[in-house]
């Protein structure tokens, strides 16, 4: 089901709705992202933010409306639940992204499932097949059912905030929080670059590079993903061309400037 969009609260409305020292943080928040868009401080910012409201994870992304490129900012997020996310086009079914292409701005996100009050112990059915394999991956991964979500689109791009929490928030500190915040998180992500030369990586280069990242070398990479080393080598090739990267650091550092690995 998707998601009901919250009144909205804008500018200088969500602002003054929150207390004296929420208040004050959030303009702190608001002038530093003005100040300084770059990745550095929109990461060292949401890391606060998670912190601050007890999230589990906070996520920025901004994608080309066919998902071809993305550039993400995350903090405490699941990188094999994203990778599998766009690997299988979930987005194409997520009631978040629904939610957001029919103009909801900002809203608390529900769960996938509904379940009939009838019969408690059933789920009610669900048609289409990608949705089913989006409710069960999201079960496997026990990805949070709560917390808070919104986005836009923006000159051809996607943009995300993405907010989850095991809990429901017992009061609506939290809402009006990231309400009064999004703006600024939406203003600075839509500054952000597409990734490296929109270059698409293919499931194996990814986690090659999280791998790399990880500091393995060619041994150890080839005994993780059970391939030899030539065939290593040969993806490693493949990588430097693609993202234009004249090492292993320097392939690394684009990475992660790109968005295509986040910091934990």
């Amino acid at each position: 089901m998707p998601p009901t969009a919250t009144t909205a609260l804008r500018g200088d409305t969500a602002i003054d709705a929150l207390r004296a020292h929420d208040r004050l943080r959030c303009v702190e928040y608001d002038r530093r992202l003005r100040a300084h868009c770059d990745r550095d401080t929109i990461h060292a910012c949401i890391a606060e933010l998670r912190e601050w409201l007890d999230l589990d994870e906070v996520l920025l992304l901004n994608a080309s409306l066919h998902y071809g490129d993305q550039h993400t900012i995350a903090i405490g997020h699941d990188r094999a639940w994203l990778g599998l996310y766009m690997r299988e086009g979930f987005a194409h079914v997520d009631p978040i992204v629904d939610a957001v292409v029919r103009g909801d701005r900002f809203f608390p996100r529900r769960p996938l499932i509904r379940w009939r009050p009838d019969r408690p112990s059933e789920r009610e059915p669900v048609a289409n097949p990608l949705m089913r394999r989006l409710i069960e991956a999201a079960a496997d991964f026990k990805r949070p059912a709560y917390g808070y979500a919104g986005g836009e689109i923006a000159d051809g791009r996607f943009l995300l905030l993405s907010a989850p929490s095991k809990t429901k928030c017992p009061d609506d500190r939290r809402l009006r929080v990231l309400n009064a915040l999004f703006p600024s998180l939406m203003r600075a992500l839509a500054k952000q670059p597409a990734s490296a030369q929109n270059a698409s990586l293919s499931p194996r280069e990814t986690h090659m590079l999280e791998l790399l990242a990880e500091g393995l070398s060619d041994a150890e990479i080839a005994h993780a993903l059970t391939i030899s080393q030539a065939t290593v080598r040969f993806h490693l090739q493949n990588l430097f061309l693609k993202m234009r990267a004249r090492n292993r650091c320097h392939v690394i550092a684009l990475a992660y400037r790109h968005g295509y690995l986040a910091p934990n």
